[in-house]
């Protein structure tokens, strides 16, 4: 980046479902379920283009909310 910070790690949205392990938690399509995430305000995805990615930040994050809500 030109002020000296790295860039954003971003995914596509299979590599999100590899980072997340929804491919392995026996969900049919876990593409849906990345969708209604996004859909209820609970992960956030980007536009670059017309393709969808997800920063590794905002995944790293869902997981952060989702384990305090397991938490409690």
């Amino acid at each position: 980046m030109p002020d000296g910070q790295p860039a954003p790690t971003v995914m596509t949205p299979g590599e999100a479902v590899a980072f997340l392990r929804l491919d392995q938690t026996g969900i049919k399509d876990p593409l849906l379920s990345l969708r209604y995430y996004r859909e209820k305000g609970l992960l956030k995805g980007v536009k670059i283009g017309l393709k969808l990615r997800y920063r590794l930040t905002d995944l790293v994050d869902f997981l952060d909310r989702l384990a305090e809500e397991s938490e409690q």
